[in-house]
């Protein structure tokens, strides 16, 4: 009977040492599962972290959106006063053309030549005021 006693209280102090061990190994694993499988919490951070990030790109982005939208306005600005300045330089490219013709033809001297393109100059000017 001591022997049967003796191997009963050998193997409860086998079990018990045995969950001691696995009673301090399991911290240790719940904590590496924590590392590798973060609670909700964890995850609602990071996220939010990056909802941060992508938060400050949209406003950067529409800083750009709105610079490139006061960059075409000024541009809009300009295109007509450029479409002005094209036509009022064809048209003055015109008159030195016509008025180069007019002087060849002419067989006067070149005085009447001059003055005959001053006086169109003169015309096509008043009329584009």
């Amino acid at each position: 009977m001591e022997q049967y006693v003796t191997g009963s209280l050998i193997k409860n102090a086998i079990f018990d040492g045995s969950n001691a061990v696995l009673d301090s190994v399991n911290p240790v694993f719940n904590c590496i599962n924590l590392i590798f499988h973060p609670t909700d919490a964890v995850w609602i951070s990071i996220n939010a972290i990056f909802n941060c990030i992508n938060a400050i790109f949209d406003c950067v982005n529409t800083v750009f959106n709105c610079a490139n939208a006061i960059f075409n306005c000024i541009n809009a600005i300009f295109d007509p006063i450029n479409a002005v300045l094209c036509s009022i330089n064809a048209m003055v490219c015109s008159v030195d053309a016509l008025a180069s013709r007019v002087s060849r033809i002419q067989n006067s001297n070149d005085a009447e030549s001059i003055s005959f393109v001053g006086v169109i100059r003169s015309i096509l000017a008043i009329a584009l005021l």
